[in-house]
């Protein structure tokens, strides 16, 4: 973010978030992410997350990601999924 608030990268598209990370709570990261003017309208999908849970979903949304994607073992699922993502 800092980079971006420094004109040193451009903002992105799109944030995938995954919930699940080693130090980090992805809740807490989207959170903070919608906290900043500079990325309040970017569009957030939490992805590949291990959790189908309907509170994490809930709760996803509550901190502010746009959509919410579990993880699926069918490659042409995730296929399609990250398909439905690009821009037309």
């Amino acid at each position: 973010m800092a980079q971006v608030k420094l004109g040193e990268k451009t903002l992105p598209a799109m944030v995938l978030m995954d919930l699940n990370m080693p130090a980090l709570d992805g809740f807490e990261i989207v959170e903070r992410v919608r906290q900043e003017r500079e990325f309040s309208q970017i569009p957030i999908i939490v992805v590949l997350s291990n959790s189908d849970s309907p509170r994490d979903m809930e709760e996803a949304t509550e901190v502010g990601a746009d959509g919410f994607q579990t993880k699926d073992l069918d490659i042409k699922a995730y296929v399609e999924f990250f398909n439905s993502l690009a821009a037309d």
